[in-house]
């Protein structure tokens, strides 16, 4: 817009309003958008393709897990991720190796109930092999350290006046169990 110092505040505005229709003429008809829309419906159409991709995660699978498995593979087996293969997508179990041939037998109606549960990208079942539940036990239990002279002294002297051998017995096994514990 242009300003001249000899126009008079009527004339000024006759101008600004000109100016203002002139380029109305060229605006008609294109609405105004705001950057936001686009923005939105570019951003749906570059992830959602993506998304479709993924499939569901071990999260999901995890919590719907006894009814994949059944309850008795359940307690043995968890699973662990979801890898991308040659053919799709591959669940691994981490389970034991006495379990792992259960698995590998039933690995079809795994595969079809994994699918049902949302995993419809899961094409194949590989198993993570760990040490079984026993010898974990067994690795963890180490023997407890025997009574001391002076500390069976002391326990028998505090059980003398029971009179039921039974409950002295149960007693005297409580008191070295709370004595040898770490």
């Amino acid at each position: 817009m242009t300003t001249n110092k000899r126009l008079t505040p009527e004339q000024q505005d006759a101008l600004e309003e000109r100016e203002a229709l002139r380029k109305l003429q060229f605006r008609r008809g294109k609405p105004i958008r705001s950057m936001s829309a686009p923005l939105s419906r570019t951003i749906v159409k570059s992830v959602l393709p993506q998304l479709k991709d993924t499939g569901v995660s071990v999260g999901v699978l995890a919590t719907n897990w006894a009814e994949i498995v059944g309850p008795r593979l359940a307690g043995l087996t968890r699973p662990v991720k979801i890898t991308r293969g040659k053919t799709g997508r591959v669940l691994v179990i981490e389970a034991p190796s006495a379990a792992a041939p259960m698995i590998q037998h039933q690995s079809g109606i795994i595969i079809q109930r994994a699918k049902l549960g949302g995993g419809g990208q899961i094409k194949a079942i590989r198993i993570q092999q760990t040490e079984t539940p026993a010898s974990e036990k067994k690795k963890a239990e180490k023997p407890r350290p025997a009574l001391t002279e002076e500390q069976r002294a002391h326990l028998e002297e505090g059980l003398a006046d029971m009179e039921s051998d039974k409950l002295r017995a149960a007693f005297a096994k409580l008191g070295e169990a709370i004595l040898t514990r770490r």
